[in-house]
């Protein structure tokens, strides 16, 4: 029955989501791409560019329920190579058994660098790191209770007069709280514009724990991105793990949001109209592949 009562809020809340994007649809986006995968990329929203993403997501698992209503994203362009970030999420934990709670989670905060180029070098690379800090509360399984840091590096390249983009990405995890508990992280994705509107995606993703004292997962996720008006973007992508439900990781995660954007050159906006829009949130705790 709890579920029950979950459903009918998620489904007034996508409703609410609706009524949002009627409202913004009359404002004049960029493109598709970037969000809402886990695989970061190493494009960046340009020069005094802004990008916002408010989304809704959610993981399920056998220990747990998760879900993020809302997650915001920000990010903002220094210059042509860097972009700055927060991400902030609402969390829900129900955990199974136990009752569910809400509350602030782990606030992520970001600034990547694109110190290679792809008109001059044939492939676009970046770093990206990402402090995570403990604001969630951790006895309600909102928060980690310790210091992160995700340092990361994306390469990338577009093909087929640049309608499809193949990029990955590779990081480890600092966990500072004397534990042992670092991990990698392994992403491939491609995004494919169908048409001026419409553009699917896809990744393969790998989350490692050296030391084994982790929930490790092997996943896919796809979806679709679709250009409601030029600074408004529906963006949604669902997803399961490879491994046996048993391992404790999500047998089903998805995403759905806008990605709003503002700002930036004139001729930035419309160069974006190839260029993926990146922005890797914050991490669940224990379930990493809830944020993307």
């Amino acid at each position: 029955m709890r579920h029950f009562w979950k459903s009918v809020a998620i489904a007034k809340s996508l409703r609410a989501a609706g009524i949002l994007v009627a409202l913004l649809v009359s404002y004049s986006g960029i493109v598709l791409a970037g969000n809402p995968l886990l695989t970061n990329d190493p494009e960046t929203p340009g020069r005094n560019g802004w990008e916002v993403n408010l989304s809704h997501n959610m993981a399920f698992s056998l220990p747990a329920f998760r879900q993020a209503l809302p997650l915001a994203n920000v990010n903002y362009g220094t210059s042509e190579k860097n972009q700055w970030k927060i991400s902030v999420p609402v969390i829900e934990n129900d955990p199974r058994p136990g009752g569910e709670h809400w509350g602030i989670g782990d606030v992520q905060l970001g600034w990547k660098y694109r110190f290679l180029e792809e008109d001059e070098h044939g492939i676009q690379a970046s770093i990206y790191p990402q402090p995570l800090l403990p604001t969630g509360n951790a006895a309600l399984g909102l928060g980690n209770d310790r210091f992160e840091l995700f340092i990361p590096g994306q390469i990338g390249r577009h093909f087929c007069d640049d309608k499809l983009f193949l990029y990955g990405e590779v990081g480890h995890n600092f966990v500072f709280d004397g534990s042992t508990q670092h991990s990698w992280f392994f992403g491939a994705a491609a995004e494919y514009q169908v048409t001026e509107k419409i553009e699917l995606v896809s990744e393969i993703v790998r989350i490692s724990f050296p030391n084994n004292n982790g929930t490790e997962d092997f996943l896919f996720n796809a979806g679709v991105n679709v250009r409601l008006s030029k600074h408004v973007v529906l963006q949604t992508a669902f997803g399961r793990t490879f491994f046996d439900e048993a391992s404790g990781a999500p047998f089903f995660s998805s995403y759905v949001g806008l990605h709003i954007t503002w700002g930036g050159d004139e001729d930035e906006v419309e160069e974006e109209k190839r260029a993926p829009v990146s922005g890797r949130k914050a991490w669940l705790p224990r379930s990493p592949a809830l944020w993307r």
